[in-house]
Order: C-alpha cells, then sequence, then structure tokens
C-alpha cells in the first residue's frame, strides 16, 4: 500500500520526506537550471572569444540606487580600425575604475552588421564565474532530486 502525500512516512529522525510531486518539481527545476547556465556560458565564451580589446573614455557616469553595486556610464570607445563612438556601458559588479574624464577598458564585438555592442572587460574568470556557479547548483539540485526520486521509486 503506496502512503499518499498527507500520510508520508517520517525518517528516524523524525523529518518528513518530501513528496514526489516536490521531489520532481525540483528535478524540471534543476535540469531547466542547468539547461540555461550551459546555454549562458555558450554565449558568455563566443562573446569573449569573438571580441577585442578596447579603451574608452568615460564622459559621465552613475552609480545606481539603494545596495547594489552597478555603475552605468557614458563613454567614448576607440577601436583598431573604427571611428570613435559613444554608448552606454552598465558596469553590473562595479569591477571598473569610474572617474570622468578617464579610461576605462572594455571588451567589444559586432553582434549585427553595424551595431558594436561593449561590455567590461572582466577577464575569462569574471565573466564566466556566474554561469558556472549556476552550472554546479543546477547539477546539485538535479543529482539531489534525482536520488530522492530513485528512493521513492525503490520503495514502491
Amino acid at each position: 500500500m503506496r502512503p499518499d502525500e498527507s500520510t508520508r512516512r517520517a525518517d528516524l529522525s523524525g523529518r518528513r520526506e518530501p513528496g514526489r510531486g516536490f521531489v520532481a518539481a525540483l528535478l524540471v527545476l534543476g535540469m531547466l537550471t542547468l539547461v540555461i547556465a550551459v546555454a549562458w556560458l555558450f554565449n558568455t565564451a563566443s562573446f569573449f572569444l569573438h571580441s577585442s580589446t578596447a579603451t574608452a573614455k568615460v564622459q559621465e557616469f552613475h552609480r545606481s540606487n539603494a545596495r547594489s553595486a552597478t555603475v552605468i556610464g557614458q563613454v567614448v570607445v576607440t577601436m583598431a580600425g573604427r571611428p570613435a563612438f559613444r554608448t552606454e556601458v552598465t558596469d553590473t559588479f562595479g569591477s571598473l575604475d569610474w572617474t570622468e574624464g578617464g579610461n576605462v577598458a572594455l571588451r567589444c564585438t559586432e553582434t549585427q552588421p553595424g551595431y558594436i555592442d561593449c561590455a567590461p572587460d572582466a577577464g575569462w574568470l569574471g565573466i564566466a564565474l556566474l554561469p558556472l556557479a549556476f552550472i554546479a547548483a543546477g547539477a546539485a539540485l538535479s543529482a539531489w532530486a534525482a536520488r530522492q526520486w530513485l528512493r521513492h521509486k525503490q520503495r514502491q
């Protein structure tokens, strides 16, 4: 006889085990997180490998509200073989040295014909750190949920 959700068995420590529906939802969430993080890492690696370094002169900048480290700045970008152009750059982690009239290091690539996208040059580790953290979280959640799912299967 299979126990329903309201009469789940408790383990030896007295804690109730998670239900099959909850475990299945966590398994799906973990797999979805894993797939999205791998796509994010691929996109980040593609941007890093196809971009070139550029120097930008800071025209103006402002820090975000609240407790965020985000800095949004208007810069004039100079790249080899291209005329200088003005663009807005968002430094999510505040990793660049922002001073008006100063220079910041960027990585720029032509994402569409005639459109150049620039992002702060945080180095390979800085660019890949968040996607790798989400890959680890998705893999850990998926592994835990799969283990719980197999426990439920063995009890049937």
